[in-house]
């Protein structure tokens, strides 16, 4: 689209030089600002066109694409590790991404802008595929071949660190996973699964599946943030059915159900500090409160983000992402919430965390 507006401007500005007659001086001056005000637009154009691809060049430089076999299935994923740091000694934390259901790696890549953050923090992150798109969440949703033929994703996780721990130094007391919608609730379900291996964890638009609130039992408190939209029209805040237009794709419990979870197994006090952070965009329809729970070292261990009016969206993702893969109906989505970055929020929350310090205190 973007090349076609830039050929259309060209062409009349080509017309412009070619066409017109020999006129007089005043009428060449006109001309004149007509060539420049194009020229202009052009050059604007080119800019924005550029500045984006740019952009779209750093999300993917430095990434590379494996392979590898489990549970007699070729299983996919996409890695970025930081630009060696002579200044910097030791062992690397590592952040595994989960792409929600229809999405990709890749796309998680771009949409969250992990890799600008991994260079600058120095830790390795990883971006799974799952089966088909889709992620063995614990709804046991028969449409989708992951759920359906209860492909091992938890031991997949699992062997993908062990991989990247023999290949890059690998700090396996800071392992975290996050996701988003059926990549969060994948999350909820490795933070039970691999508790005794998940530094903490964060999930963006997603709640427990009902089917696996009652099994899921963590060997090991977990920190947990959670980011949940309050006008989700396809996760529901109060729980329910998961999907639109009355196309159930199974069932979560509420937001409050789900973060009373987390309170119990890592033995939080039900009270909370709540605050409200700067609104710092007001165009964006929303605004965020945050409910902090500790426990009884007095450590953050739960934190909810409510994006009061927020959508189906990854908090202050780009623009120039798409926040649903490519056939997913927009207003479905929802209000993006611009008044915080939520890949930033998320890694600060991470950094406080380790399976070390867990278990010494």
């Amino acid at each position: 689209m973007m090349g076609k507006r830039l050929f259309g401007l060209i062409t009349i500005l080509l017309l412009l030089g070619l066409c017109l007659p020999v006129v007089s001086s005043a009428e060449t001056t006109w001309r004149e600002k007509i060539r420049e005000k194009l020229k202009q637009r052009i050059d604007k154009e080119q800019e924005t066109t550029d500045s984006k691809s740019e952009r779209a060049k750093f999300v993917f430089r430095g990434m590379d694409y494996h392979e590898m076999t489990y549970d007699n299935m070729q299983r996919s994923y996409g890695e970025y590790v930081p630009a060696e740091n002579k200044e910097k000694e030791g062992k690397y934390p590592l952040v595994i991404v989960l792409h929600g259901g229809g999405g990709t790696g890749k796309y998680m890549a771009a949409l969250t802008g992990f890799n600008r953050l991994a260079e600058q923090e120095k830790f390795i992150v990883v971006y799974p595929d799952g089966i088909e798109r889709r992620w063995n969440d614990g709804r046991n949703f028969q449409e989708y071949k992951s759920q359906r033929e209860n492909i091992d994703d938890v031991g997949f996780i699992s062997a993908l660190i062990d991989q990247l721990a023999t290949q890059y130094p690998v700090d396996l007391e800071r392992v975290y996973v996050t996701g988003v919608s059926n990549g969060a609730m994948m999350t909820h379900r490795l933070a039970v699964d691999l508790s005794t291996r998940i530094a903490a964890a964060a999930m963006v638009d997603g709640n427990i599946p009902e089917n696996y609130f009652s099994k899921g039992i963590p060997s090991k408190p977990v920190p947990i943030i959670i980011m949940n939209g309050t006008k989700d029209q396809l996760m529901p805040w109060e729980g329910g059915e998961i999907g639109l237009e009355g196309k159930s794709k199974g069932r979560v419990v509420s937001t409050e159900q789900t973060v009373n979870f987390w309170l119990k197994h890592n033995k939080c006090e039900v009270s909370n500090q709540m605050i409200y952070k700067p609104d710092r965009d007001p165009n964006d329809g929303t605004t965020v409160r945050i409910h902090s729970y500790k426990n009884k070292d007095n450590e953050v261990m739960v934190v909810l983000y409510a994006i009061e009016g927020g959508g189906h969206t990854w908090p202050g993702a780009s623009e120039d992402i798409p926040q649903a893969p490519r056939g997913f109906p927009k207003t479905a989505i929802g209000l993006t919430c611009f008044d915080i970055n939520g890949t930033e929020e998320i890694y600060n929350f991470f950094k406080q965390h380790s399976r070390k310090r867990e278990m010494t205190e």
